[in-house]
């Protein structure tokens, strides 16, 4: 069952959410009425996406909010609004929300936005992490190769090691290498 987070400061419309995502078979979380209350629940809790309130209670507001649970958590947040002016629009924007619920809403609307965005988060995070397993194989070969062509250019088993130690700590992106002998097999 997925979490979905909602963040209203509005009772009504936070109970009228809750109610509409239980029918779905979602887990409503929440609702919090104040952006500073959202990483600590964030922090205690699997939430797999937010439903934000652009103007909240508190100091921090829901686009503030938003941009710290995307960058923080990665997690996808979806504003709900009666805000629709182009400069709040526009602000929301440019943390990059995965989407805009102008209220008053429906049903189907929220239930459409949040399968989708639930779709889309998913999707992204597989090309993510496949992107990164194919940095780390392309590094891998890097090394590898460098490794060869460095005993290529060696005279000494020390000048081959230090080559080594450089072409790791150059192509492979690490601080540091260490090489040690062990056993009997040690000079």
């Amino acid at each position: 069952m997925k979490t979905i987070l909602i963040v209203e400061d509005d009772a009504i419309i936070a109970l009228d959410l809750k109610s509409m995502l239980q029918r779905f078979s979602f887990d409503a979380a929440g609702p919090l009425s104040r952006g500073e209350d959202v990483m600590p629940f964030m922090d205690s809790r699997r939430v797999d996406l937010v439903l934000m309130d652009i103007l909240l209670d508190g100091s921090i507001d829901g686009i503030e909010a938003a941009s710290r649970v995307m960058s923080l958590y990665d997690v996808p947040v979806v504003f709900t609004t009666a805000q629709s002016d182009d400069m709040t629009i526009k602000r929301a924007s440019e943390v990059s929300p995965y989407g805009f619920i102008v209220k008053p809403y429906n049903d189907r609307e929220i239930y459409g936005t949040i399968r989708s965005v639930l779709v889309r988060h998913s999707y992204e995070k597989t090309v993510r992490q496949s992107e990164m397993r194919e940095r780390k194989a392309n590094r891998a070969l890097r090394v590898a190769s460098s490794a060869g062509r460095a005993i290529l250019r060696s005279d000494t088993e020390e000048a081959y090691l230090d080559r080594l130690c450089r072409t790791v700590v150059e192509e492979g992106d690490f601080y540091g290498v260490w090489i040690g002998y062990s056993g009997a097999g040690a000079n």
